[in-house]
């Protein structure tokens, strides 16, 4: 008993048991059914348009149609409930167990070091970490996509299409995503990472297309391992025999351009590093993504040349391959010649060793066409569908774009020019900006539609109060909340955006 006291151990469940019971004296020792009518229930809640757009602004997720309406609609309904139960004269309760009181136990420590443990409750995990659900991915209408910006020139008795054909805003997406791809291959890298073009249309053959640059290469790195080369080449499919998908045969061209990119490893730390790729390839697709979740890796298939995973894209026809990662090892040079063995000997450390090979491929077109599907929504609008692309802000053609609201052709005019001074400043620090001469002559709304068409992630709105006082709102194509700006702010505020994304905007007054 002396124990307990000095544990307070008693003291505790004595005190916890008198409060539970004293407060939990009006609970009925059985549960009371009693329905409640539903002349007395307060009037259905109905959801309109506004709260509808309110709601998809808030959580950036499209619900808009009847069935998902009329079920946030009947669930509260079902809280309504709650407002009629009448209340008076009923206690709180300290726990919701009507036949226990609640035990308090100290706050300390008691378990931890069971990652295994919990990650095993859930279905699918991937790098210890729980997968959540697929997010919302709006449904793709195919034949918008074929009659947009990219038009895609093919033969239909040969079920396969030839190449792809880029608008304006299609060549510079591709020169985007090309762009981001050297910069993670090749300038952001682990290796020092070489970059190297052929002329040829085959895929490239490491003993006989890459000797020369190897040479080179290895000369450079001092023989000592590793390093790396990539290439970008025009490459032309034998798809003649192929059968494959409606959906699919647009994702693989038969002439489409190659991103490629190989590691010669050291032996030790090949295989360590081929996992490694995996992910980091992986997070780059998921990076520039609308919908991360889509981007998935495959499991490790064995083929005969060594190992090999896909990262595909999962979309409502089915998955593409969007990259694949191989792993050979030293096998390509087990059956060579001496003098060209001894070509490619290099060094790990002071030890003379066959490099092992990881590699990756890409199709530049076909990376094109996924970002462009992974992009495309149709969110409702006033009730009516509209076409956006959510681009990522680095994939974006544009960045950003101008749009006038002018009361007078006077104003209209000022407008006009204080959109193209700005527009060259914002061009002068690297910011891609598309003006166009209706800026002043068309309305705000339509200008915001066309832009969110085109994937612009920001639209400049100036008024007759922006020639007065400065002041203008920055539109997101992504929530079409605007953000009021003002014009000495407006260079600094881009150029913080473009390089440290949608968190705080740094501004410093740098007049423009």
């Amino acid at each position: 008993m002396s124990k307990l006291l000095k544990d307070n151990i008693l003291v505790k469940f004595w005190c916890l048991h008198r409060s539970a019971r004293s407060l939990n004296s009006k609970i009925p020792p059985t549960p009371v059914v009693k329905r409640i009518e539903e002349h007395n229930l307060p009037p259905r809640t109905k959801i309109n348009q506004e709260t509808i757009e309110l709601l998809e602004r808030l959580s950036l997720v499209d619900f808009a149609n009847k069935k998902g309406i009329d079920r946030l609609e009947d669930a509260i309904r079902f809280a309504d409930q709650i407002r009629v139960i009448d209340t008076k004269g009923v206690e709180p309760m300290v726990t919701v167990l009507e036949d226990r009181t609640l035990c308090l136990r100290d706050d300390v420590v008691t378990d931890g070091n069971c990652r295994k443990a919990v990650l095993a409750n859930a279905a699918v995990t991937e790098e210890e970490y729980f997968v959540a659900p697929q997010g919302n991915i709006p449904l793709i209408h195919q034949n918008s996509l074929l009659t947009g910006d990219e038009k895609r020139k093919y033969e239909d008795s040969t079920n396969f299409v030839q190449y792809f054909k880029y608008g304006f805003a299609g060549e510079l997406l591709r020169n985007n995503i090309s762009k981001e791809w050297q910069l993670s291959m090749v300038i952001n890298t682990d290796e020092s990472i070489f970059p190297y073009h052929s002329s040829g249309f085959t895929a490239t053959s490491i003993i006989k297309d890459l000797s020369k640059p190897f040479e080179y290469v290895k000369k450079l790195n001092n023989s000592q391992l590793p390093f790396g080369i990539a290439e970008t080449r025009l490459e032309v499919r034998d798809l003649v025999n192929d059968t494959v998908q409606e959906e699919t045969r647009y994702f693989k061209p038969q002439k489409h351009t190659v991103l490629w990119s190989c590691i010669f490893a050291r032996p030790g730390n090949a295989m360590q590093r081929f996992y490694q790729w995996q992910r980091q390839r992986k997070m780059w697709w998921r990076k520039f993504s609308a919908s991360p979740g889509r981007f998935f890796l495959t499991d490790i298939q064995s083929t005969p040349d060594g190992q090999l995973v896909e990262i595909k894209a999962e979309f409502p026809w089915g998955s593409e391959t969007v990259e694949t990662v191989c792993y050979s090892g030293a096998k390509l040079f087990e059956n060579i010649e001496s003098t060209e063995r001894e070509l490619f000997e290099a060094r790990d450390g002071r030890k003379k060793v066959m490099p092992h090979i990881i590699e990756s491929s890409v199709s530049l077109d076909g990376s094109v066409l996924t970002f462009l599907c992974d992009a495309y929504a149709e969110p409702l609008f006033l009730g009516l569908p509209r076409q956006v692309l959510r681009f990522h802000r680095k994939l974006a053609p544009y960045k950003t774009s101008f749009s006038a609201s002018a009361s007078s052709a006077s104003i209209g005019e000022e407008l006009s020019q204080l959109s193209l001074y700005l527009t060259k400043e914002l061009r002068n620090v690297g910011i891609s900006t598309l003006l166009l001469p209706d800026v002043a002559k068309k309305s705000q709304e339509s200008q915001f539609s066309r832009n969110d068409e085109l994937g612009i992630p920001y639209t400049v709105a100036l008024n007759d109060a922006t020639l007065k006082n400065g002041i203008l709102a920055l539109r997101s194509r992504d929530t079409t909340l605007k953000e009021v700006v003002r014009v000495s702010h407006k260079r600094n505020t881009y150029g913080n955006r473009q390089k440290n994304g949608e968190g705080s905007v740094v501004r410093k007054s740098i007049q423009v």
